[in-house]
């Protein structure tokens, strides 16, 4: 079974990432896209303990020759998964793509969004212009870091930059 432990660097930035957006407001829901074992979700479980969260992944591999997680064995990451997350209440696997779920989330009915699925510029830029209208507190996501440059170009062409990037390469864009 696939097995991969956040280190301390992604617990903490993420963690300081749930932190930014309490002190915007109460967070109710979330949307995760690109759940991959569940690390992360689990990380907002439990920084987030009010919060529905909304694990969206079509847990298919071979999505980016450049990102090693695009290799491994996708059912074995999905069975990690939901190993991880079966005792996080609040907690709901959405199988598929964002768009898969357009009828889901109306304009405005979520809170925050973190974006950590496909990586590269057209498929970050597509994320965000999916999820923007729904969101009503901030739009987030993962490595804004020189290692992905697809991330930091669209963000920086959609927000011109984000309001705060952490130390994991967690990034924020409050929307209020």
């Amino acid at each position: 079974m696939y097995e991969m432990r956040a280190d301390h660097n992604s617990r903490k930035g993420l963690a300081d990432l749930c932190r930014a957006l309490l002190e915007k407001g109460k967070v109710t829901s979330i949307v995760e896209v690109g759940s991959f074992a569940g690390e992360s979700a689990e990380i907002l479980h439990e920084n987030l303990p009010d919060a529905d969260i909304f694990c969206v992944d079509p847990w298919e591999g071979g999505y980016d020759d450049k990102d090693v997680a695009s290799s491994h064995d996708m059912a074995q990451v999905e069975a990690a998964f939901d190993k991880r997350t079966e005792a996080c209440e609040r907690v709901l696997k959405l199988k598929g793509t964002s768009q898969d779920f357009e009828d889901n989330f109306e304009p405005l009915s979520v809170d925050a969004v973190y974006l950590d699925g496909c990586h590269t510029y057209d498929a970050l830029k597509r994320d965000i212009a999916f999820w923007l209208p729904r969101c009503r507190l901030a739009i987030c996501g993962h490595d804004y870091t020189a290692n992905w440059p697809g991330v930091v170009e669209a963000v920086d062409e959609v927000f011109f930059k984000p309001d705060r990037v952490f130390a994991d390469g967690s990034w924020v864009k409050f929307l209020t």
